[in-house]
């Protein structure tokens, strides 16, 4: 989720765009229809940072990579509580960096940085713990081995680490979990069913609260169930895995579960993000094959990126305006985009043979991503940021 913190220049495309605007029927299946949208006469132009390859981008404009935050030219490296470089997760908008750093007796913990100072949540008894997800008021969700065996979730307040309760089994190499601004948690469980051949156990989510405690969400019609995203209303978006179906995605708000309808492509390509507005995008196959960008919204999918040219489409992120940004794969190459009413404008590159690959969206529409040589692997990755709505930080 964006609202928090969470290849040659432009090509000529026509104005058309397929979109399934149809309402979920019978089968769990939209319905499909045309839409009209406008390709803006000229891409945005890519701008240099020092830093290494973006993760996220947090509405003050400042840059996280793995071990480092890129503001207004400046480049920030985060130490770690051993002196050393780490492991960062998210960002928030006070510019709190979440995530795992060595110490100096070689454990790895989770942290939270601010402003050049790291500092270390502990851990629930055990060697290690790492930092998932930090909301606006500095609570961060995490895992962590445990005094007494079995590994944990906990959430930090106030310097205070507290243990969550789970439905199943918790795996710190596997954990997956996100908190908003409510408190709320969401979070990965190993269920007890038989692991498969040469595998984990399939895996469930539960959502956790101070005041309603622990839901479990169930098997949702899956063999094994992803966590993708969490909002503010306490809605989620995940990936179920059944045996013998397609992969699919589903959206789940107070107990009712939603199919959004499209095969998902793997995490890999593109990515599934959740807004407050219960927007969802996400990457899925269109009608026709190939990969396709898609927003869910209330019953409603609009598939974008279906212009004349253009052969698939990635969604990579949908920021609390609703704009989407992720990459298309056109005559030129690999260009990213941003789709904002109805309106999509392509992403331009720093080189004449570079392709984009976008990372993350802020809420002011600043998106972040690599600019690449698309036939020469010496040629140095450019790390760029593109300032959508021209505005700047």
């Amino acid at each position: 989720m964006f609202g928090r913190s969470r290849r040659a220049p432009g090509y000529a495309i026509a104005a058309t765009m397929l979109a399934g605007v149809g309402l979920l029927g019978a089968t769990g299946q939209p319905a499909n229809a045309g839409e009209r949208a406008a390709l803006a006469p000229r891409p945005i132009p890519a701008v240099r940072i020092s830093l290494d390859a973006p993760r996220k981008v947090n509405n003050l404009g400042q840059v996280m990579s793995v071990s480092a935050v890129w503001q207004r030219g400046v480049r920030t490296p985060i130490r770690g509580l051993d002196g050393l470089s780490v492991n960062t997760r998210d960002i928030n908008d006070r510019g709190q960096v979440v995530g795992q750093s060595g110490t100096p007796s070689g454990d790895l913990h989770a942290f939270v940085w601010r402003d050049g100072v790291t500092t270390d949540l502990g851990t629930l008894g055990g060697p290690d713990s790492r930092a998932l997800d930090v909301n606006e008021h500095g609570e961060v969700v995490g895992v962590s081995n445990t005094a007494d065996g079995p590994d944990a979730y906990f959430v930090w307040r106030r310097g205070v680490m507290t243990r969550l309760p789970s439905p199943g089994p918790v795996d710190i190499v596997h954990a997956n979990a996100r908190i908003n601004n409510r408190g709320q948690v969401a979070a990965n469980y190993a269920s007890d069913e038989p692991a498969p051949p040469f595998g984990i156990p399939p895996s469930r989510i539960f959502r956790w609260d101070d005041r309603r405690g622990l839901t479990d969400l169930g098997a949702l019609g899956g063999h094994d169930v992803s966590l993708n995203d969490l909002n503010d209303l306490g809605q989620i978006v995940g990936s179920d895995y059944p045996p013998d179906a397609d992969p699919s995605i589903f959206f789940w708000d107070d107990g009712v579960r939603t199919e959004i309808g499209e095969p998902v492509i793997p995490p890999s390509t593109g990515s599934v993000d959740l807004n407050n507005r219960g927007q969802v995008a996400f990457t899925g196959y269109s009608p026709a094959g190939p990969a396709r960008a898609y927003v869910w919204q209330r019953g409603v999918r609009t598939g974008l990126g279906d212009l004349p040219g253009v052969r698939s489409s990635t969604a990579v992120a949908i920021n609390e305006r609703g704009d989407v940004t992720g990459d298309l794969v056109g005559p030129a190459g690999l260009r990213g985009y941003v789709w904002r009413r109805g309106a999509v404008t392509l992403l331009d590159v720093l080189g004449s043979d570079d392709n984009t690959q976008v990372r993350a969206m802020n809420d002011e529409g600043m998106v972040a991503g690599l600019s690449v040589n698309s036939g020469d692997i010496t040629v140095p990755i450019h790390h760029v940021v593109w300032y959508t709505d021209r505005r700047g930080y």
